[in-house]
């Protein structure tokens, strides 16, 4: 395992993550990356009290951690900092501000409009193919993602890859191949276990069934921990690990020199 940074990395701020900033970065360092990239769900104004999200004003402390850790550390890790966004349409504009603010934004669409509690992706329907579709190509068209999270998230909730749910993840992965997105092999979906699809036993994700339709759509790919708490840090090679030689033999292109 040659990748040596991780750009999916989450706070405590967002309330379903522990640990503090500061246990991450000395994670980060004792499993030697050299860089490590903190992408937090993004806050939305006037959202508060969400169990996914900091809220708005949160982001501010957020900022001054990132600052005083990277001035802290710099001689041992380099520190990056962003977020992990969902595209709203109705936030269109908000994305570039944001981007102005932070050093990179990254795509995880997890639900198709902002809502307070539940996760709308996490019951994918026959009815969603196209919405999904839909708002990852427009905000992979918008030029301000890096990488392409758990795009195979959907399947949590799905049995049967079926022609329909094929067509979406290409076009989908086209996109992502044509504007120079990154699609993620997403660790953290292994400890979800894996399920039943098409009668096999695998992962929801990664799920090399799905991301063999991004290698052929040209795509490369970066690993990411997904970490919700620093420990998830320390296992990242061994993680890797688990799915890095069949990866190696479907011929998978790692972009193990991809900077934000």
């Amino acid at each position: 395992m040659k990748q040596i940074f991780n750009y999916h990395t989450h706070t405590y701020r967002c309330n379903h993550a522990k640990g503090e900033d500061e246990e991450y970065v000395l994670a980060a360092i004792k499993a030697g990356f050299k860089r490590l990239g903190f992408s937090d769900h993004v806050p939305y104004p006037g959202c508060y009290n969400h169990k996914s999200r900091m809220n708005y004003e949160d982001r501010l402390d957020y900022y001054a951690s990132m600052k005083h850790l990277k001035a802290k550390y710099h001689d041992q890790i380099d520190i990056v900092y962003g977020f992990e966004c969902e595209y709203f349409e109705d936030f269109a504009k908000y994305y570039h501000e944001i981007a102005r603010e932070v050093d990179y934004l990254i795509l995880g669409q997890h639900d198709a409009f902002l809502r307070e509690r539940s996760v709308y992706f996490y019951r994918f329907q026959p009815e969603d193919y196209p919405v999904y579709e839909h708002l990852c190509i427009k905000a992979m068209e918008t030029g301000l993602f890096k990488v392409l999270c758990h795009p195979e998230y959907v399947l949590l909730s799905v049995d049967h890859l079926n022609d329909e749910l094929k067509t979406m993840f290409r076009n989908i992965f086209m996109t992502a191949q044509k504007t120079g997105t990154r699609v993620e092999i997403n660790l953290n979906g292994m400890e979800k276990g894996k399920k039943i699809i098409d009668g096999q036993k695998t992962f929801a994700y990664p799920n090399f069934e799905i991301l063999k339709i991004a290698r052929d759509c040209g795509c490369k790919f970066v690993y990411g921990a997904d970490a919700h708490y620093p420990d998830k840090l320390l296992h990242f090679s061994e993680d890797v690990q688990t799915v890095e030689a069949t990866f190696d033999s479907l011929g998978f292109k790692i972009d193990e020199d991809f900077t934000v």
